[in-house]
């Protein structure tokens, strides 16, 4: 129902963004604002639901107006109350605690099927680049010769693959992050298959991803689990996907952690490549602190030139751009912390840019 390749082009490249999400919440006043988009758009596409299955009609459903999406009122696009996204009396496990109330949550397909997603032509521009990647990884021999590769995920809910469409079973199934990205490197280096978990990982030019990460989870967590869930496997690349658990762990105390566990994964697997992936930011009303996140980016880095054969995805960044033009609602699975399928391709994309 999605076109993979269309939705692994990097945002920062050309003049056309795929089936970017949107979720449309009316003002205070019962108003709804322009809905705003990675870009300023110059031509709208298509809109759709995020499912993929219905298209809305532009001048019946929406307008294009000022570069962004004008949603007509008595259209067939989902609005929500402004007093459902922040509920005054929520029930017992459907909302959170914000700085001036509360903000709904829900797990599986609720925003999934609440948000659409907007095609669109847009001026180029390179706001969105991560940088140009420097260094080299050892993996790399590998993949231009197309040898088996094993690769490992390890991390938190976002990379156990919550809430992808896929992993909360509807409409357009889109893997999560890890899965995205094993796919990209096959198309990339042209392997023949992707394997995943423990399937036959015989014959010639296959990647296997195995992901063992588990929600709720911590840089101490895997430090503490990372002979069983990594070590065991015998990785030759390792996704090390850490940080919107935090729990208030300071970044030189988050280093420590992370060297520790590089060193225990390259022990007895001396040139095992790694690649570290900043954590995307959780929803800004809620009443936790999020000042490390962008810590630990300056701590990965360092990482990276103190240890060497390590690569850098810095999705803190890209994310906190696309913070400063779009809600934090049009983007989320959960609406506290856990990516759409939108923001698990931009996962994808920018580990995919630090594997060049």
């Amino acid at each position: 129902m999605y076109n993979l390749d269309e939705y692994l082009i990097p945002l920062w490249e050309g003049n056309i963004v795929y089936d970017e999400s949107i979720m449309v919440v009316r003002n205070r006043n019962g108003s709804i604002s322009l809905q705003p988009l990675a870009y300023k758009a110059t031509k709208i596409i298509s809109v759709k639901n995020a499912a993929l299955t219905v298209t809305y009609v532009e001048g019946t459903d929406y307008l294009l107006q000022d570069g962004m999406l004008k949603i007509q009122d008595n259209g067939n696009i989902f609005v929500m109350d402004y007093d459902d996204y922040f509920p005054v009396n929520p029930k017992e496990g459907e909302a959170f605690s914000t700085y001036f109330g509360f903000t709904v949550w829900h797990e599986g397909a609720y925003f999934h099927d609440r948000q659409i997603v907007v095609t669109y032509e847009h001026k180029e521009s390179d706001i969105y680049f991560p940088g140009i990647v420097k260094g080299d990884l050892v993996v790399f021999d590998k993949l231009r010769k197309k040898e088996n590769l094993n690769m490992l995920f390890l991390g938190d809910s976002i990379t156990f693959g919550w809430n992808s469409s896929a992993l909360v079973d509807v409409a357009p199934y889109l893997p999560s992050w890890d899965k995205l990205t094993a796919l990209g490197i096959q198309k990339r280096y042209g392997y023949e298959k992707v394997i995943e978990g423990d399937q036959d990982f015989s014959g010639i030019g296959n990647i296997r991803y195995i992901n063992t990460a588990v929600s709720g989870t911590s840089i101490t967590w895997g430090l503490q689990n990372v002979q069983e869930l990594v070590c065991n496997y015998r990785p030759d690349m390792v996704f090390l996907a850490f940080g919107m658990n935090a729990g208030g762990l300071d970044a030189a105390t988050f280093k420590e952690r992370l060297h520790k566990i590089i060193y225990e994964i390259r022990k007895d697997n001396s040139d095992c490549s790694v690649v570290l992936v900043a954590t995307t930011y959780p929803n800004p009303n809620l009443t936790r602190k999020t000042f490390y996140i962008q810590e630990y980016v300056h701590v990965l880095h360092q990482v990276k030139e103190e240890s060497g054969n390590i690569a850098v995805s810095d999705m803190s960044t890209l994310h906190k751009k696309l913070l400063d033009v779009k809600p934090y609602h049009h983007m989320t699975g959960n609406n506290i912390n856990h990516p759409n399928d939108f923001l698990m391709r931009q996962y994808a994309i920018v580990t995919l840019h630090a594997l060049k």
